[in-house]
């Protein structure tokens, strides 16, 4: 009797879901429905994660860790399931502008609040910018999309000049007045002096404070670029300074012949929205603007806001499988969580994220899956990952590169440091200063 009520009740799931084994879970595209799956634990090893069709948006990074046999199956019968760090901006909340013609409104949450990558229909918009991108004026010397810085942001005494100018930047011998060169040194690092030709851009900007704090400015050195998120501008010296610093102090390379040739431009101001296409978040009022050709409808588009700049980081874990779906749309990210630390690289390939990122991990599996969108590099297989592979995928508009392979540092990690990173030491087996090696077969568009 026992026997018979078993398969009785064992017959009557059958029918209820004839599709799913028992260790399958269905996961319904809601936001933050696979952060919460995976909320410090992993699902029973050799469970099948069934992803609906629809936006399974991350509420942050996946932390899928210590976790074994897991299968991501994001096609079903219905359609396509695609994971996502970004928001999707309701059609509804999108208002028409009554005074400039093209530009369009909406109301962003506030968890987006520091996103820099919008999408609309599948292509990356530009933020606002001066000048504007590939814009060229051959009546003038700025023949390029740049502008021109005209000197430091305080004059650099003959104390200073006298020392070794390497040693200023980086750390002044006693021999120097050290005091004296590390204010400039300082100073310099968070500004500059514009040239008179570019006034009525910065009166322009300086009109709102809160405005002018979302501008960023970006900087050409030798070898480097940084990033700096403007603090404030003053119209009788010229000035502009930063809220962070770069790494060589800007005049460091000085004159137009230099490697960075005085060259910067301007980034993320409301008063920069004059090419279409282009946008501006306000991050106090929570506001996003966007010009759009005048034949564009917004309402009708499907418009992306990326904001979690590592979409996914798989740790010390095995056999992880994707199949058939789409991993897209994470943000990138420099100086900080709040962008008020040092941004100041040679190349994005200094980063330290990914779109996924994997550690200490095996037996990884992407098969046709769609990677793209990202602010950094699709997939970065760091440290101690080892036979894994991606084949029959797509890989496209990422901000550094396809696949990254490899450790970022010198030298391999020692066993117990990767074993405190990791967590778990039974995980790590490959010796210290062996190469990682994976199999990749990719489509590359």
């Amino acid at each position: 009797i026992f026997k018979m009520a078993v398969v009785a009740v064992c017959f009557a799931l059958a029918v209820l879901h004839p599709v799913l084994a028992f260790n399958t879970i269905q996961v319904p595209a809601v936001r933050g429905a696979l952060n919460e799956l995976f909320n410090n634990r992993c699902p029973t090893k050799g469970t099948v994660l069934q992803l609906l069709p629809g936006q399974h948006e991350l509420t942050d990074t996946l932390i899928i860790q210590n976790c074994e046999d897991i299968t991501f199956q994001m096609s079903t019968a219905s359609g396509t399931a695609t994971i996502s760090g970004a928001h999707t901006i309701n059609a509804s909340s999108w208002q028409r502008s009554q005074s400039t013609p093209g530009l369009w409104e909406a109301n962003i949450p506030p968890y987006a609040k520091m996103a820099k990558s919008l999408f609309v229909n599948g292509k990356r918009m530009p933020r606002a910018r001066h000048p504007n991108l590939f814009e060229n004026d051959a009546s003038t010397v700025k023949q390029f999309p740049y502008m021109y810085w005209a000197s430091t942001a305080v004059p650099t005494p003959p104390a200073v000049e006298h020392c070794n100018r390497m040693a200023c930047n980086r750390d002044p011998p006693s021999s120097c007045n050290v005091s004296l060169c590390n204010k400039v040194r300082d100073t310099n690092r968070r500004g500059f002096r514009w040239d008179p030709v570019d006034d009525s851009t910065f009166s322009a900007v300086s009109g709102s404070i809160e405005e002018l704090q979302e501008m960023q400015a970006v900087v050409y050195h030798g070898w480097t670029a940084s990033r700096h998120i403007v603090d404030r501008v003053n119209m009788t010296t010229r000035q502009i300074m930063m809220k962070n610093p770069s790494m060589w102090y800007i005049g460091f390379w000085s004159g137009r012949s230099s490697e960075g040739g005085q060259r910067y431009y301007l980034e993320n101001h409301a008063s920069f929205l004059d090419s279409p296409g282009e946008w501006y978040l306000n991050t106090s009022s929570m506001k996003l603007k966007l010009l759009a050709p005048t034949s564009v409808d917004m309402t009708s588009v499907v418009a992306r806001l990326a904001y979690v700049p590592e979409l996914m980081l798989i740790m010390n874990s095995t056999n992880i499988q994707f199949e058939n779906g789409e991993i897209s749309h994470s943000d990138w990210s420099c100086g900080g969580p709040n962008q008020t630390e040092q941004c100041d690289y040679q190349s994005t390939a200094f980063q330290t994220q990914a779109g996924i990122h994997t550690l200490g991990s095996s037996g990884l599996v992407f098969t046709n899956v769609s990677i793209q969108h990202h602010g950094h590099y699709a997939i970065w297989m760091d440290s101690y990952t080892t036979d894994s592979v991606i084949t029959n995928c797509i890989v496209r508009d990422l901000g550094t590169g396809g696949i990254r392979v490899g450790e970022a540092r010198p030298v391999p990690l020692p066993d117990d440091m990767v074993a405190e990173k990791f967590g778990r030491e039974s995980a790590i087996t490959k010796p210290v200063g062996t190469t990682t090696t994976t199999t990749t077969t990719t489509t590359t568009t």
